[in-house]
């Protein structure tokens, strides 16, 4: 948490991707520290699991989509790659 935190001000990402089953990391207050540095990266969380409320709060938050594991690469990929042409669209 502390290295992505550290790495965003020294130059914004076009994508982040962050796992909200990090174990010590509480992921509303990553995506609050994100959005709180007035940035519109898009913020791609992974989960291992979860509801609907899951995705809900994590939307809700900032993210921009929730995507679950167990997952095909080639979906993550793909969602990647949607995210940061929608982010470069609306740029």
């Amino acid at each position: 948490y502390e290295g992505a935190m550290a790495a965003m001000t020294e130059g914004v990402p076009d994508l982040v991707i962050a796992d909200c089953s990090v174990p010590g990391v509480d992921w509303k207050m990553f995506l609050g520290a994100v959005r709180g540095g007035e940035t519109t990266v898009p913020v791609l969380m992974l989960s291992a699991g979860g509801t609907g409320a899951l995705a809900a709060t994590a939307l809700k938050s900032g993210a921009a989509d929730v995507l679950y594991r167990p997952f095909i690469p080639d979906r993550l990929v793909s969602k990647a790659v949607q995210l940061l042409a929608r982010a470069s669209a609306s740029a």
